[in-house]
């Protein structure tokens, strides 16, 4: 092996890790805005609840 055929070789897993990265940090957020979504959800369930006993 040349260093030509090294350096592509470490090229290509160095874009499998960026690619390996994004689809990681892509699946976090999602997973993150769900549950901010979900949390929002049981807030103004909570509100709605208090307000009809209140009345």
């Amino acid at each position: 092996m040349n260093w030509e055929a090294i350096g592509a070789v470490g090229e290509i897993l160095g874009a499998i890790a960026v690619l390996a990265t994004l689809v990681y940090l892509a699946i976090r957020f999602v997973r993150y805005a769900n549950r901010l979504w979900r949390e929002e959800q049981k807030s103004r369930w909570r509100y709605f609840q208090t307000g009809v006993e209140r009345y």
